[in-house]
């Protein structure tokens, strides 16, 4: 790359008396001084200095020059520009020679190799001019190793951006800071219609000069503006029920400054709706709970009901009846026993204890009860297995089951003692 310029310069005595505060006329000395201020400034600034005869030789280098090249001052001006520089052999010096010449001056990039070998980029500032009739080159040369190695890394992540971006399902854009685009990507481009090179550099309203994204562009701004990342939901112009959550994120330069932002949207309308409907799916269920409870409600009051009148049948109008034909058969030994029995069932039935051990809550077996009940009479183990033809070993185990149902398994409770106590409670 090359800037060419037009301006030439020419050198002599009289140039060097001229620095020397505007007098031309001082005398040889003080010449001399000024020669030996414009060596040593030349020596201690940071740019390599060459100056090169129109042979490509080199006439003088500064201290920058042999430090980054290796070279003494001694060697260096027993070489030549091909020795130092790969991309301008020998053969090429003189076109170079006469490309400059006719230009006055050049910025270009090259590349320069050390007394070891090693190559490196350098930015080349040439610049030509004549002394005592002779002309000159005299280049400011600048390493550049590490801009080019930023330059590198920002283009792998440019790529690497690139290359997300446009495989990413949302849509994004960079803008820059007075909000025109920079980038967008395809699908972004698809979405909204129209050629992603066509927009770079425009702004909203050289895009669309109606108000429809105004909302969208206001909102970037102001998160660069803060400088904060911001979030919003955009009913999408002219699509019927298509919202798109937007969020913006502030770009910074290598000083924290901000120079632009990042849009990344994506089409929510599906999750809206997915929402809306599950919110009504909750109302529903919540009310059909309501129902379902109070439905419940009525069924316990109605059970409570029914067992209220199934007693108080039993009460007054079975067990009178029963007593009656217990006085009709007092003759009558075996009936008599059964009938007492009978009576004896339905008074435990109609009983507060029989509410209690029979209730749910319990959960006893109809033949955990009548064991329950025996060893509430006083019966023994052995007693109970004969009325039932059990084993005694199969009571026991009925024994210890309704222990556990009754929650004393691990307590020193006598069980018949505990049964009383729960119909005398």
């Amino acid at each position: 790359m090359t800037l060419p310029q037009t301006r030439k310069y020419v050198f002599s005595w009289d140039l060097l008396g001229d620095i020397a505060e505007g007098r031309p006329n001082l005398g040889q000395n003080a010449r001399l001084e000024v020669y030996r201020l414009m060596h040593f400034a030349l020596d201690h600034v940071r740019e390599a200095i060459f100056l090169i005869n129109p042979e490509g030789g080199f006439e003088y280098v500064n201290q920058e020059a042999c430090r980054i090249m290796g070279y003494s001052l001694n060697q260096f001006l027993g070489l030549g520009v091909s020795d130092i520089d790969p991309d301008f052999p020998l053969e090429q010096w003189s076109a170079h020679w006469q490309d400059l010449k006719d230009k006055g001056s050049m910025i270009m990039e090259g590349r320069h190799r050390t007394k070891a070998g090693v190559e490196f980029p350098v930015e080349i500032n040439a610049n030509y001019f004549e002394f005592d009739g002779r002309g000159y080159n005299l280049s400011l040369v600048r390493d550049i190793s590490e801009r080019k190695r930023a330059e590198i890394l920002l283009r792998k992540q440019e790529q690497e951006f690139r290359t997300l971006a446009e495989n990413s399902p949302d849509n994004i854009s960079r803008y820059d800071r007075e909000g025109r685009f920079l980038y967008l990507n395809e699908k972004l481009a698809d979405f909204l219609r129209i050629n992603s090179g066509e927009v770079l550099g425009k702004n909203r309203t050289e895009i669309r000069p109606d108000e429809s994204y105004s909302d969208y562009f206001a909102m970037m701004m102001k998160a660069m503006e803060t400088d904060t990342i911001l979030e919003m939901e955009l009913e999408i112009p002219d699509r019927e029920k298509e919202v798109h959550l937007i969020r913006f994120v502030p770009e910074h330069d290598e000083h924290g400054r901000v120079i632009g932002a990042f849009a990344f949207g994506r089409d929510i309308s599906d999750y809206l709706q997915n929402k809306r409907t599950l919110r009504r799916q909750q109302e529903e269920l919540a009310a059909n709970k309501a129902a379902l409870s109070v439905l419940l409600d009525h069924t316990r009051q109605s059970e409570t009901e029914i067992q209220k009148n199934v007693l108080a049948t039993l009460e007054n109008m079975v067990i009178p009846y029963l007593d009656e034909a217990m006085e009709a058969v007092t003759e009558n030994a075996t009936a008599s026993v059964a009938l007492q029995a009978a009576l004896d069932c339905l008074r435990q039935v109609t009983s507060p204890y029989a509410k209690k051990i029979a209730s749910p809550e319990v959960g006893l077996s109809p033949r955990e009860l009548q064991i329950a009940d025996l060893v509430k009479q006083g019966l023994t183990t052995k007693d109970i297995a004969g009325r039932f033809n059990l084993a005694v070993g199969t009571v026991e185990f009925y024994r210890d089951r309704i222990r556990k149902k009754l929650k004393i398994k691990n307590k020193k409770a006598n069980l018949r003692t505990y049964l009383l106590s729960m119909q005398n409670g």
